[in-house]
């Protein structure tokens, strides 16, 4: 049974993304596979969408992950390039390992500051 144990969705780190980034894969569209949560606001409930970690880089105003972010929008779905400032990390979003659950989400709020990660 204990093959079929599921992972817990669990908080990536920036050197776990990191190692996803650099790490020798066979099949990159399962294996570099993570999750971003991006933070509610008052206008905006928080979503999740599945990103594809590429680079982690200097950017014009400090360090910047380089993302490929999957959206399905208008019955198709698409790719798109973002960065996010390492210093948004764990305060306007964070990254997970699987897609965690409401309950998961709920338990573990996001943090006021940086150290969430």
């Amino acid at each position: 049974m204990e093959r079929f144990a599921r992972e817990q969705a669990h908080t990536l780190s920036l050197e776990e993304i990191q190692e996803t980034i650099d790490a020798e894969v066979s099949n990159p569209c399962i294996e570099r596979l993570i999750y971003v949560e991006t933070r509610a606001t008052d206008k905006h409930e928080r979503k999740i969408f599945p990103v594809y970690p590429f680079d982690l880089m200097d950017g014009a105003d400090g360090k910047v992950l380089v993302l490929f972010v999957v959206q399905y929008i208008m019955k198709q779905y698409n790719t798109a390039c973002i960065t996010i400032p390492v210093s948004d990390i764990g305060v306007k979003c964070r990254f997970w390992n699987l897609p965690p659950t409401e309950d998961i989400l709920n338990k573990m709020p996001m943090a006021d500051s940086a150290e969430v990660q």
